[in-house]
């Protein structure tokens, strides 16, 4: 161990190896606990530690070697253990060498070693007096020392250690500085600056609080233990200056977010309080609660608090504070101090609000306190500030820029609470108030911002201010206080425009960073709502001379605002562009030139050109503008191209019309040879088309040239808003032919060339073409193409659209490729076209863009003519069901929904395969798909179509009207084509009328001539001769009308016979009309006659129905095809036009077609009219032309090539870029080929050329067969057609019309057989002269033979099957006939079914259309309906029962359903005419009932002369009747009228004897209930004998049946009907008659004669629906109904119709009755029998000599249960048919007008007329008249029923009644037979 004397020698000779280790060693026992020392080693060892003290102040240097000064430190420690044990003469000896050696530690790495010592040196001054001399020299040079120590230390602080141990310094020196004897105020203050420097170093060293935390602790401590020093040094004196030093302290935690140990703080100041007289005890409570809340605060804004309670705990203390700082207000003035403490407290508060977040949510309690804290510091603050103006100096001695500051600082506190006050607020008057207040305190601010003096805070503040304030705004804003919001935003822009100037070098970047131009932009928008027009402009403008970077955003709000003004009526602010706001340049604005001028102009076009609803007016006034602004003439060609296309769309009016706008740009560009000039002329050529045009479509006005609907026909309600949209308009001078619109569209083939010159020439320059526009009018001139049915400049144009469009519009570009395909498939290239579509590019797309579904429908519409058709109709229905039930219901929506259906529709009539279930009917979806592009049209073209180019506002989509017409004809002409497959032709004459006013309104030819043509097959097949005439020379003018010959009048032209020698097929004339009455001819008026019959010679008048009363043309002959009509079709001229004619026309293959269609049309005209060769010669035509078209169609074919080669189209689809295109033939003309043959087929078979028929017929088939066919539509029916054809040919050449040769004929038609081809002739000749007088029987009758046969039987099936799924109501019915034929010795329930089949075919087609509409009318009820839909989903259910039980394409098995639900009284008997050649006649009756198999049976029918004479004696009878109406002698009138009379008897005698015969009962009901149990007592006994007799067993049902039927005929039939029911042998059959016979005579005996019958419900075929079969004598006296099928009452009584409420369950209340009576007041007579009849029964309403309302004729069917109409017709004059088919009707109704109940028969067509309308609309029963009747007979026969209605007690059958009402009128069958009864035996209550 080293001695004390070696280690102070070894300090003298600087040896300072071991020095540390060597004085631990020697100071240990006394540094230990283990060393026990005693007094004497203590004191040894401390004069040890002291004497080395003093050499290390001798030896310390600028280098202190570390061992030695750890040495110090362990001698320091054993001086301090020693201290007492020792005694130093100076008890300064040792600080005073303490001191020495701190003056040595200069080295910053003894920074710690430096505090150390320092605490060390304090400790030994402790007990120091400071009376010693040398003490206060030592302490102040300590306190310097190390204080300057800290000073320089903190330019090298880097860590939280050594930034704590220069804290520590400046602590340690302020504790030395305290131990001077008087301490000063600026002494105190030094304290706050220790921790305020430590605080400061922590934020400029970025350290984390987490990492100084533990050492602000510390700090802390050590700061409140110096407070409490000097508090307890001299409270009085320094009390207030420590709680100075606590609240800047505060401010300084506050401010840097770390506030510790606040409580300790808070003592400290109670501490400075207490028993402190100068101390204020109210300022203490402000400043302990104020720091409070400082605390709380931060506490609550760290934990994220949102507990309003919390809040308003914090809100209750400073609201304490607030009341001490309202009472200390005048105390403060007084002294200083306490307002500097106040102030300085209001400003550690404000530092904390300051820095809370505007997102933070405080309770509304705090934020009034705070506001209230703010306002009163603001009091204080601008006190201080009038101080500073007044006296020069504040009292606080503040400088005026930190009251400045502090009073900015304020106002935003203030503002933030406003701002979250205003949030929380709900009430709006609040709200108001609060925002005002607000507002006037920013005035109060801006006055302060104003005289600020410090450039820097007047500049800085402006930008916290406009912060603060476009919250304000925004707030506003959004909660439209428009006002409020407005003056925010004003202040901000000022504000912030000054702050941006402020720095020139910085304005561009500070105008950014503050996003100046939104809040201008904010600003506008305020004004503009509050419609200050002028200040919102001017605003624009303004910001526009500040900064133009982003003038876009701000001059579309420049065109909102004008388009807002223009709403308004101010007008003037139209006018202005951005031309006339820097022209008109203001005081300070310095001048713009005009390429800014001319910038700005084209971004105000552009801003008007991006609205989505485009306003042309404005941008015509822009556009003006821009005309005047602009040099370059290609430019301002451009412009004024533009502004031409604004002033035709919207019809503006300028100085300049339209078409000089256009004439301006020729001219600008005659001389062009750019390609962007000529790219520009083509455009203007273009427009100048379209204006001609539409000045055209102007003087061609509809023409009225269709004749009115027949009488009593209504139109189809789903053509109503067809109808509504187009008015009707007078006849014009002249016709628009094709050739005049080859010359008309000579601009638009210019514009095309132009165009092409253009792009082949390139694009050099698009600055000065606008590729956007010109891809937008190549696609409008495409649409122009389409509609004009030009289809290959269509495609030309589409091509060049894709070559121009700019590459950033794939939307467009995929769109215009998706068109070329579509144009491709319709020419037929269907392979090119579906290559085409995968190119397209979709990723454009969105998924449910109407673009992306018009190309996925494009590409379904390729499959079904690629016939794949199963996956695609799953699509297609999917794709359908979503834009039905789409929100968005857009005019391209509903258009894109149209297209959808139409397609849909044309899946729907292909043939589908067993297991695929649509419930979809095809021809309905047609008719949506008409109504809802009908309902675009008329949203872009208005109802009337007349203002073509103004679109009431609609003008976006102007250039669309093209297309959505196209879509519109397209689906109108699909619609028809289905109307007349199922036999529709009311309804496709209303829809072709409706597409012919369309298309000649708007100058389109080739759709003209195809309605017409469409039109005129109509008239041809519903024998309308004379109006298919008219509609074929209108369509010949049209064609071929010669240039200059177009003034012509066609419907005044005269239809000429033909001359004599121009004879049938037959060789002979047609036979001579019969002769008329004399009075015939008399040109009487009809209304003087009546009443002159009337008043003079009181007999009966006629009820004149309105309806045209039956002649020779109305009703169609059944023995053969009709009267041979020789009509001579005068056309116009033809152009002298040869083979080899090179003109457009004939060089165009759609107008070839066209022609090709025409001569189609006139050869199927001349076949149904009777002319058979002129049929053949005009049908060759067709087929001879084969040639021609093939020629076109390759010439077509290479141009489609060439212009799709100039596309890169067959590269981009084709690895093989030399890909050539094979010529194919229009779809549509391969179509008319095969049509052609079928006609040309049909017409050699009316010739009875057989062979010639089976040829053609068999040579269209395989054109059908053939790959090129098999994309045709049609081509199922077409199949069908022919196949019938071809089996009636084969039919017609063996020796019985029903036996078929099982070998087909040759390839080529051999010569005819003279002796077939004669006696077949004669036939013909025969049948078609349809002879009505009676003669012998035709000895030349072949006999009856088996007509049965495989081969045609198989060939009927296999036609049946290809038309069965939408079947047309001639072929169709044709088919079922002969197969029923085919299967009626063999298969009873088959021959019934395809009897059933046969007939109301187009009704049932109208049924399902019906019951569509009702579906959709009640899915559009359930989606907007809130309430109860339990009943509306019932209805729902039951329609699509109904639609199912209807569909088409039914097996027998669910014929034999509809059996079984025929209720067990009730009988259906259908009566059906087969013809199996033209020329073939056979009668057949079918009988059904539930509980027995079918039964049919051939009817001797038309087997003699009498029976052949019945109709053309009953027609004869009619027309007879109609002219004796006429009649004015009485007596001359009653004599015809009582032979009328006889011979109606006499018909109704020769039909149950002749057409009946044996099989008459089969035509009656079954036995009523009491009769038929006389039956069963004896059925049991006969059962027994015929088991004995016969040896067999016969079922119960069948005797019963026999029974039934043979108790009514004569016992020489019961053989045969017991032969026809039982099928037994001869012999078997004899006895079971005899058995039959022997009962029935005991029945006989015991029942009344005839014996009373359960009732019948008739199905009549068309060709003898008219005749009266109740009045037969076998059933005068039964209940007897009509019905159109069976099928109708099946889904009556199946499908939810008969609930309880239905008339057919409970009856009819007869009491509940609604009645018409002489609603034109012209039937005095009949008003005067029942006016008082109808006023009895109580219940009974309605109207007498008044017309009904719809909604009365409606409320009568659908409210009431009986409703009787006494009128003229049937009163569809008053509630159309159409509207009727809606209803689901309640009553019973009785039409007692003339031929009420008429059904009439137009050519090949069915029975129709206002009866089917209350059949579709489920009425129970109609009673009414099938001809004309006379007033008073028919009013006996209404007085008759209506009698023994009322008289009946309980309940009674309506039927009975009937029979004896007959027997009342005084023509019990001319006039007793008229009445009929429609619909269901319906029994009454009373």
């Amino acid at each position: 161990m080293a001695n004390s004397q070696t280690i102070l020698e070894n300090i003298t000779k600087g040896n300072f190896d071991g020095i540390l280790g060597d004085t631990k060693e020697y100071l240990s026992s006394i540094l230990t606990a283990k060393g026990k020392a005693k007094n004497g080693d203590l004191k040894e060892k401390g004069m040890f530690a002291v004497k080395f003290l003093h050499s290390a102040v001798a030896v310390l240097g600028n280098d202190v070697p570390e061992n030695l000064i750890a040495a110090v430190h362990v001698c320091c420690h054993g001086y301090e253990t020693a201290r007492d044990s020792i005694k130093l003469q100076d008890e300064l000896t040792v600080p005073k060498l303490l001191y020495h050696i701190l003056n040595k530690l200069v080295q910053e790495s003894h920074m710690d070693n430096l505090h150390q010592l320092g605490v060390f040196l304090y400790s030994c001054l402790h007990d120091v007096s400071a009376e010693t001399p040398g003490f206060k020299p030592i302490i102040m040079n300590t306190y310097s020392r190390l204080w300057n120590s800290s000073v320089k230390h903190e330019t090298t602080c880097s860590s939280s250690d050594s930034l704590l141990i220069t804290t520590q310094l400046r602590f340690l020196a302020m504790k030395f500085l305290f131990k001077k004897e008087v301490i000063e105020d600026s002494d105190v203050e030094k304290i706050e600056i220790a921790l305020g420097r430590y605080i400061h170093l922590a934020n400029k060293l970025k350290l984390k609080k987490s990492a100084i935390q533990t050492d602000l602790r510390e700090v802390l401590s050590i700061f409140v233990t110096m407070l409490d020093n000097v508090v307890t040094f001299n409270k009085e004196k320094f009390g207030l200056s420590v709680i100075k030093s606590v609240i800047r302290a505060v401010k300084y935690l506050s401010q840097n977010k770390l506030l510790v140990d606040v409580q300790r703080l808070l003592e400290v100041v109670s501490e400075s309080g207490e028993d402190n007289d100068r101390v204020d005890k109210g300022l203490i409570q402000i400043v302990t609660s104020i720091l409070t809340v400082v605390k709380q605060m931060d506490t609550l804004l760290q934990e994220e608090c949102s507990n309003d309670v919390s809040y308003d705990e914090v809100a209750s203390v400073l609201m304490s504070a607030n009341e001490g700082l309202m009472t200390a207000t005048d105390e403060c003035q007084e002294d200083g101090g306490h307002q500097l403490v106040i102030l300085e407290l209001c400003q550690v508060l404000m530092m904390q609000l300051k820095s809370v977040p505007l997102t933070v949510n405080l309770s509304v309690g705090l934020m009034e306190a705070v506001r209230m804290t703010m306002t009163l510091y603001l009091h204080f603050l601008e006190s201080e500030w009038r101080l500073i103006g007044d006296a020069g100096a504040a009292s606080t001695g503040l400088k005026r820029d930190q009251i400045e500051r502090n009073m900015l600082d304020a106002f935003h506190v203030k503002f933030q609470m406003f701002y979250k006050l205003s949030q929380a607020v709900t009430d709006d008057e609040e709200l108001e108030a609060l925002l005002d207040e607000c507002l006037e305190a920013v005035g109060l601010y801006l006055n302060v911002l104003g005289v600020v003096e410090s450039d820097k805070t007047h500049f800085d503040d402006k930008y916290y201010f406009g912060y603060l304030m476009v919250k304000f705004g925004h707030f506003c804003y959004n909660r439209s206080l428009d006002k409020q919001a407005t003056e925010f935003y004003r202040n901000t822009c000022q504000q912030l425009t000054e702050w941006c100037f402020s720095d020139t070098d910085k304005k561009q970047a500070r105008i950014e960073e503050s996003s100046l131009w939104k809040i201008y932009n904010c600003l506008t928008e305020c004004y503009r709502r509050r419609g200050m027009w002028k200040e919102a402009m001017e605003t624009i403008a303004m910001y526009l001379h500040i900064d133009d970077s982003h003038v876009n955003t701000l001059v579309q709000l420049w065109v909102r605002i004008k388009r807002d003004a223009s709403r308004e009526g101010q007008q003037d602010f139209v006018e202005k562009t951005m031309k006339d706001v820097f022209d008109t340049e203001g005081e300070e604005r310095p001048p713009t030139d005009g390429d800014k001028i001319l910038c700005l102009l084209q971004s105000e076009l552009e801003a008007f050109r991006g609205i989505k609803k485009r306003w042309n007016e404005g941008e015509a006034v822009v556009l003006k503008d821009l005309v005047s602004v602009v040099g370059d003439s290609s430019t301002k060609a451009g412009y004024l191209l533009s502004l031409a296309q604004i002033m035709w769309i919207s019809g503006i009016e300028t100085d300049r019309s339209v078409r000089e706008c256009v004439d301006d740009v020729l001219d600008l560009l005659g001389k062009t040879t750019s390609s962007e000039g000529y790219l520009t002329l083509a455009q203007g050529h273009l427009w100048r088309f379209i204006i001609t045009r539409e000045d055209l479509c102007k003087q061609y006005l509809l023409p009225a040239g269709e004749s009115e609907p027949d009488p009593g026909e209504e139109e189809p309600s789903a053509r109503k808003s067809l109808k509504e949209g187009v008015k009707e308009v007078p006849a014009p001078s002249k016709v628009y032919t094709l050739h005049q619109c080859e010359v008309d569209v000579a601009d638009m083939d210019q514009a095309v060339t132009l165009m092409m010159q253009g792009i082949e020439a390139g694009i050099s320059d698009t600055s000065q073409l606008d590729l956007a526009a010109l891809t937008q009018n190549l696609i409008m001139a495409a649409s122009v193409f389409r509609l004009l049915r030009k289809p290959v400049q269509e495609l030309q144009t589409l091509c060049m659209a894709l070559s121009v469009c700019p590459s950033t519009d794939a939307t467009t570009a995929a769109r215009v490729q998706q068109e070329i395909s579509r144009v491709l498939m319709e020419s037929g290239q269907y392979h090119m076209a579906e290559m085409l579509l995968p190119a397209v590019d979709t990723t454009v797309m969105t998924e449910d863009s109407h673009q992306k579904i018009l190309l996925q429908l494009l590409k379904e519409r390729i499959n079904l003519l690629n016939q794949k058709i199963e996956p695609s109709l799953t699509r297609i229905l999917s794709l359908t069901e979503n834009l039905v039930k789409a929100n968005s219901k857009s005019w391209m929506a509903t258009l894109t929904e149209g297209v959808a259906k139409r397609l849909l529709s044309m899946f729907l009539i292909q043939p589908l395969q067993s297991e695929t279930q649509v419930s979809e009917y095809a021809l309905s979806l047609a008719q949506e798909a008409v109504k809802l592009h009908t309902a675009v049209v008329h949203f872009l073209m208005g109802r009337d179509m007349e203002s073509v180019t103004i679109l009431s506002g609609k003008d976006p989509h102007v250039l669309d009207k093209w297309m959505v017409v196209s879509e519109l004809l397209e689906s109108i002409l699909h619609l028809c084509h289905l109307y007349r497959h199922v036999g529709d032709v009311k309804d496709a004459r209303g829809y072709l009328r409706e597409g012919l006013k369309i298309s000649k309104r708007l100058c389109l030819p080739r759709w003209t001539t195809e309605f017409l043509l469409e039109l005129g097959r109509i008239n041809s097949i519903s024998s309308n001769e004379k109006e298919c005439l008219r509609l074929l020379k209108e369509t010949s003018m049209i064609l071929r009308q010669v240039p200059g010959n177009e003034e012509v009048s066609v419907l005044d032209q005269k239809h000429q016979k033909v001359s004599s020698n121009n004879k049938t097929a037959t060789g002979k004339k047609p036979r001579a009309t019969r002769g008329k009455s004399a009075s015939t001819n008399k040109k009487n008026d009809k209304v003087k006659d009546a009443e002159l019959i009337d008043d003079c010679f009181g007999f009966e008048s006629v009820r004149d129905a309105g309806i045209k009363r039956p002649s020779e043309s109305d009703v169609a002959s059944i023995l053969g095809p009709m009267s041979s009509l020789s009509l001579d079709v005068e056309l116009p001229g033809l152009l002298p036009h040869n083979t080899d004619c090179s003109c457009s026309l004939c060089q165009d293959i759609i107008v070839q077609g066209l022609d090709l269609l025409f001569s189609e049309t006139l050869g199927e005209f001349y076949q149904y009219s009777g002319s058979l060769e002129k049929g053949w010669d005009e049908l060759k035509k067709v087929e001879s032309s084969k040639s021609a078209l093939e020629r076109l169609t390759a010439d077509n074919t290479a141009i489609i090539h060439k212009h799709l080669k100039s596309a890169e189209l067959i590269s981009k689809s084709n690895k093989k870029s030399s890909i050539q295109l094979q010529p194919v033939l229009l779809p549509s003309l391969r179509q008319l080929s095969i049509e052609t043959y079928c006609l040309l087929a049909q017409t050699a078979l009316k010739k009875c050329e057989s062979e010639t028929a089976d040829f053609l017929s068999q040579s269209a088939l395989k054109m059908i067969n053939s790959d090129t066919s098999k994309d045709l539509l049609q081509q199922s029916f077409l199949k069908a057609q022919l196949q019938l054809v071809r089996i009636q040919a084969r039919l017609q050449t063996t020796s019985d019309v029903f036996v078929a040769s099982d070998k087909a004929p040759s390839a080529k038609p051999p010569p005819a057989r003279a002796r077939a081809r004669s006696t077949r002739q004669k036939k013909c000749s025969a049948s078609r002269r349809g002879k009505s007088e009676i003669e012998e029987e035709d000895t030349d009758t072949p006999a009856a033979v088996d007509h049965q046969n495989t081969t045609v039987k198989d060939s009927l099936t296999s036609a049946f099957t290809n038309i069965s799924h939408f079947p047309s109501s001639d072929v169709y019915g044709h088919l079922c006939r002969m197969l029923a034929c085919q299967h009626l010795s063999t298969d009873e329930l088959k021959t019934a079914y395809y009897l059933n089949e046969a007939v109301s075919i187009t009704f049932r087609h109208q049924a399902l259309a019906n019951t569509s509409r009702k579906i959709r009318k009640v899915e559009k009820e359930l989606a907007v309906c809130d309430g109860e839909v339990g009943t509306l989903r019932e209805d729902l259910e039951d329609l699509c029962r109904v639609r199912s039980l209807l569909a088409f394409n039914k097996e027998v098995s669910h014929f034999q359903q509809m059996m079984q639900h025929i209720p067990t009284d009730w009988t259906v008997c259908q009566v059906t005419l087969a013809k199996s050649t033209p020329d073939t006649n056979r009668l057949l009756l079918t009988r059904l009932t539930c509980h027995t198999d079918p039964i049919t049976v051939e009817l001797p029918g038309f087997e003699s002369v009498q029976g052949r004479s019945i109709l053309p004696e009953f027609k004869a009878i009619i027309q007879t009747s109609s002219e004796s109406m006429r009649l004015t002698d009485k007596n001359q009138w009653w004599q015809t009228r009582r032979d009328l009379n006889d011979r109606v008897q006499s018909v109704v005698d020769l039909m149950e004897k002749y057409w009946l015969g044996k099989w008459v009962s089969l035509l009656q009901g079954q036995l009523s209930l009491g009769q038929r149990s006389k039956v069963n007592e004896v059925l049991t006994q006969l059962q027994k004998d015929i088991k004995k007799s016969c040896k067999m067993v016969v079922e119960p049902q069948v005797l019963e049946l026999l029974l039934t039927l043979c108790i009514s005929l004569p016992v020489d039939n019961h053989s045969d009907m017991v032969t026809k029911i039982v099928k037994v042998s001869n012999e078997a059959t004899h006895k079971l008659a005899t058995a039959v016979s022997k009962c029935c005579e005991i029945l006989a005996s015991g029942m009344n004669s005839p014996p009373s019958r359960q009732p019948v419900l008739l199905v009549l075929d068309k060709d003898v629906q008219h005749l009266p079969w109740e009045s037969l004598p076998s059933l005068r006296s039964h209940p007897v109904t009509r019905i159109p099928s069976l099928y109708h009452l099946h889904t009556q009584l199946s499908a939810g119709h008969m609930s309880e409420s239905h008339a057919c369950v409970r009856g009819i209340d007869i009491q509940n009755a609604f009645y018409i009576l002489n609603p034109d007041n012209d039937l005095m007579s009949t008003q005067e029998s029942f006016e008082n009849l109808f006023k009895e029964p109580s219940g009974w309403t309605g109207l007498i000599g008044e017309k009904p309302t719809p909604s009365q004729f409606k409320s009568a069917l659908t409210d009431h249960d009986l409703f009787i109409y006494c009128g003229h017709g049937s009163g569809c004059k008053y509630y159309s048919g159409s509207d009727l088919q809606q209803l689901r009707c309640r009553a019973v109704a009785v039409l007692m007008g003339c031929s009420s109940g008429y059904l009439q028969t137009r050519g090949i067509l069915e029975a129709t007329g206002m009866i089917n309308n209350y059949f579709l609309a489920g009425c129970p029963a109609i009673i009414a008249n099938l001809w004309d009747v006379t007033d008073r007979d028919i009013d006996r026969f209404l007085g008759g029923i209506l009698t023994s209605w009322m008289s009946a007690e309980g309940e009674g059958s309506l039927l009975e009644a009937i029979p004896a009402a007959r027997e009342q009128c005084r023509l019990p069958f001319l006039i007793g037979a008229a009445p009929v009864v429609y619909g269901f035996p319906v029994s009454f209550r009373r």
